[in-house]
């Protein structure tokens, strides 16, 4: 009868743990999850369960300054209201339940306490990298010293060592004429793991919340190999490719890291925004919201779009503070930018991994390999070096370029199809509808087909012939009527315009044109005695010289459309078919450091205003040389 009874036991237990539907399970999880007593009274950080009954639970927090998805509590100076999101995932289903907490504002100890007790430093640490040592922290004042300044400097920079170390470092903190004292040990290690490369990696992958645009979706980092599975690939596909539906699409991104034989996995949450759902104001600044990924001066962070208010957070601040000011030193520094956005009650967060690019003395950049005979320089010189770098490269007569073209604006997802630059169409190779776009359009200088410059893959992209027309010989610029006229877009495409004297491209080609433009005026910059000079000024209706604008809208685009993995890719197959690349794709700082930034042209609606002193314009290197002669300028 014991038998008969503990068996009875076994069945009734095994029905109430398995005998459920997924869809019971998920309902199960979502009933049975608590995380605090009191959702009201929020001080002290919370413990978010990745799993329950074998239910893998993901987490997402309206406000990661204040309760970060790993439930770490950072108190404010007042109340503030966090939603947590907790998604169950079970074999291929999900649901969600939302937790609305009160962080209770930090109110029982001074800004001084405050500040201890946030102060943190990684208790390990790995040779030639960098530990974030921030001077000042909401007000408070704080000055570092290093027990071994032989193995960690004082300004973080971790030496070369042959064997595990242990360094003190003391923090001094310091506000209204009262001081505390913190002691960190930190542990320097010769070799990171594998666990730790991966890290390091993940952390420098940046995947936006919500977006109607392409993501780039990188596939290795500093040795790490990375693979993409999406939950709608309709909606994003594996290599990131963006399709708008009629609704928005929330996606599940799942990145593999892979280095030596460790792999982790990370979850990556975005939504599509359908075509038929009105966006709101925050999600028209969100993805307005674009900051350069390597900078080497000071950049402007914006505090308010139209009424969306911006605020930054700064992960080196020595580096890069939150208004923007830059310090560069003798390393890269990578800092990530944080910019939470806040329209009445809506928030989003948005980050940004930036390179604080390293400064030698003549305030250049260090390069080896293919730009070594650049290294160092700016202005005239790096334009001068970077034209011997890249000239006298393969040609291609005009037909058989075309082939190249096949290859270089292939369709990631389809090897069958090209993509068209200024409507995203994707279209057979073998389509009679394409033809060969000349970027800089080749009346500017009267080039025609002829090698090099009129068949230069770097500036010749495919395009749907109506487009191609409407566009013509115009300079580029913003704004003007949508190009529609017998011209078809890609789902989820924005549009192109143009009007009587220039054209805009659509904004998800906008920084790959003008990166194009940067590389016809350097290739093609009569350094070596060569018959054509190409240059960039800020003028429309350039007609038939060798001139082409506006340099303010290109620079702008530049920042606005960073280098994406398509445009990485075309760097590539070029280099391999024509044996030259485009420095501006690799290395996007060498436009300020030769042209400077959009603000320098921005004072003057056209460089045809000639009631301005020309010296005003404080360009990169003289004035003359860049336009050429002042005469030219009508």
């Amino acid at each position: 009868m014991k038998i008969v009874n503990s068996l009875l036991l076994f069945i009734i237990i095994s029905l109430t743990l398995f005998g459920c539907s997924e869809q019971d399970i998920l309902k199960q999880v979502y009933n049975d999850l608590e995380i605090v007593e009191d959702l009201d009274n929020i001080t002290e950080d919370i413990n978010l369960p990745s799993s329950l009954y074998d239910v893998k639970i993901i987490w997402q927090t309206s406000d990661a300054n204040v309760i970060s998805s790993y439930g770490n509590v950072m108190r404010a100076t007042k109340d503030k209201v966090v939603i947590l999101t907790a998604t169950f995932e079970f074999e291929g289903r999900f649901l969600s339940k939302d937790f609305v907490l009160n962080v209770l504002k930090q109110n029982e100890k001074t800004k001084l306490e405050y500040v201890n007790d946030s102060l943190s430093l990684p208790e390990i640490v790995y040779i030639n990298s960098t530990l974030p040592l921030p001077s000042e922290y909401q007000g408070v004042l704080i000055s570092w010293r290093s027990s071994r300044p032989n193995i960690i400097t004082s300004d973080g920079f971790v030496n070369e060592v042959t064997s595990s170390q242990i360094v003190m470092f003391t923090a001094t903190l310091s506000y209204e004429g009262k001081s505390v004292i913190k002691d960190f040990i930190v542990t320097v290690e010769p070799i990171m793991s594998d666990s730790g490369f991966i890290l390091k990696v993940i952390n420098k992958i940046i995947i936006p919340q919500m977006t109607i645009s392409n993501i780039t979706l990188i596939t290795s980092m500093d040795d790490v190999s990375i693979s993409w599975s999406s939950s709608h690939p309709s909606s994003i596909s594996e290599s990131g490719n963006v399709t708008q539906l009629d609704k928005n699409v929330d996606v599940i991104l799942t990145g593999e890291f892979t280095y030596n034989d460790k792999v982790i996995e990370k979850e990556y949450f975005v939504t599509v925004l359908g075509l038929n759902d009105e966006k709101t104001p925050i999600q028209y600044a969100y993805e307005s919201l674009n900051v350069i990924e390597r900078v080497l001066n000071d950049i402007t962070l914006i505090n308010k779009y139209e009424d969306v208010d911006i605020s930054w957070e700064s992960s080196q601040p020595d580096y890069l503070s939150e208004s923007g000011i830059v310090n560069r030193i003798s390393i890269d520094v990578d800092v990530v930018l944080t910019a939470t956005l806040q329209h009445e009650d809506d928030i989003l967060v948005k980050q940004f991994f930036v390179t604080v690019v390293a400064k030698n003395t003549n305030g250049g950049i260090e390069l080896t390999g293919y730009y070594k005979s650049a290294s160092g320089l700016t202005g005239i010189d790096l334009k001068k070096a970077l034209n011997n770098i890249i000239d006298d490269h393969r040609t291609y007569s005009y037909t058989a370029i075309k082939d190249v073209m096949k290859r270089t604006d292939e369709d990631p997802d389809n090897s069958n199809n090209i993509i068209l630059m200024y409507t995203g169409l994707s279209v057979y190779k073998t389509s009679s509808i394409w033809n060969r776009e000349h970027t800089w359009p080749k009346s500017h200088g009267d080039f025609g087909t002829r090698q090099p410059e009129g068949t230069d893959g770097h500036h010749l992209r495919p395009t749907l012939m109506q487009a191609n027309s409407i566009r013509g010989n115009l300079d580029f610029d913003n704004g003007g009527n949508v190009v529609s006229k017998g011209v078809t877009y890609a789902p989820g495409s924005s549009f192109s315009y143009y009007d009587s004297d220039s054209f805009e491209p659509r904004d998800e080609v906008k920084g790959d044109v003008a990166r194009m433009m940067f590389y016809m005026a350097v290739r093609y910059d009569n350094q070596d005695n060569y018959k054509l000079d190409l240059e960039l000024n800020d003028n429309v209706n350039n007609g038939s010289r060798p001139y082409l604008g506006r340099i303010s809208a290109l620079l702008a685009w530049h920042i606005e459309d960073p280098v994406d993995s398509f445009e990485s890719n075309r760097n590539e197959v070029l280099y391999d078919s024509q044996n030259n690349r485009n420095p501006f794709v690799d290395y996007p700082e060498f436009v300020e450091m030769i042209w400077g930034t959009p603000s320098k042209f921005n004072l003057y609606s056209s460089l045809s205003d000639r009631t301005f002193d020309i010296s005003e314009m404080k360009f990169n290197y003289n004035c003359d040389l860049l336009f050429k002669k002042e005469e030219n300028i009508y």
